[in-house]
């Protein structure tokens, strides 16, 4: 009796074990989704092809295809894009017949410098849950106030541009403690035309007009 009871109790534990295994897995956070859906992914891009690469999100890897991308003759995604940088992908999962399930792209934000390039705008991949056309309203925040613009630049000075938004206002853009400041040096330095997406607080100067203080900025490409 003592050892039949011993042995339930082994098998027991080595359930419980078994089920504390289980729950501490890694589940693939595609699993929730259906075929068809729009999601976005953060991840490292990989075997790079001239229009597809492998996104290793994570929990698992993915196939990411730009075949409804109208690349020019003289380029494909290999122009902008490098084996082992970050990205964040906006598209429709694709549940092939014969293959593995892939996501056709509908926009890339690449994080390693700053650009956004699209096919469609729907749910950009840079977008963070902030409005991304606060145009109308930016003028009118109290210091401290965080915003999100969207314009063209219409000359930069050092670590500052003029950004001309949709309602043709402009404010002053300040980025000199941006994170990564440095992707925008050199020959990936925004210039006058660039069209962009800002996100930040809003510096009321005590003898300046107010600016956007920038924690975030997007090259929309």
């Amino acid at each position: 009796m003592k050892k039949l009871l011993l042995t339930s109790l082994t098998c027991a534990a080595a359930v419980t074990a078994m089920g504390t295994g289980i729950a501490e897995a890694k589940q693939d956070k595609l699993s929730q989704y259906d075929h068809g859906a729009n999601i976005t992914l953060n991840g490292t891009a990989s075997n790079i092809s001239d229009d597809s690469f492998t996104l290793d999100y994570g929990t698992n890897q993915i196939q990411v295809n730009f075949n409804e991308w109208d690349f020019d003759s003289n380029s494909d995604l290999r122009a902008f894009l490098e084996n082992g940088e970050q990205v964040a992908v906006s598209g429709m999962l694709d549940d092939n017949w014969f293959s593995d399930r892939t996501l056709d792209a509908n926009n890339i934000y690449v994080k390693d410098t700053g650009d956004y390039y699209s096919v469609s705008d729907t749910f950009p991949a840079y977008d963070n849950g902030y409005d991304d056309d606060m145009s109308n309203e930016t003028t009118r925040m109290e210091d401290g106030a965080y915003v999100s613009a969207r314009g063209e630049i219409q000359s930069v000075d050092g670590d500052e541009f003029v950004l001309r938004m949709s309602d043709s206002t402009t404010i002053n853009v300040e980025f000199e403690d941006i994170e990564r400041r440095d992707i925008f040096s050199n020959q990936n330095a925004l210039k006058a035309g660039d069209k962009v997406a800002v996100y930040g607080e809003i510096d009321d100067g005590f003898f300046d007009s107010k600016e956007i203080d920038a924690n975030r900025i997007v090259r929309l490409r």
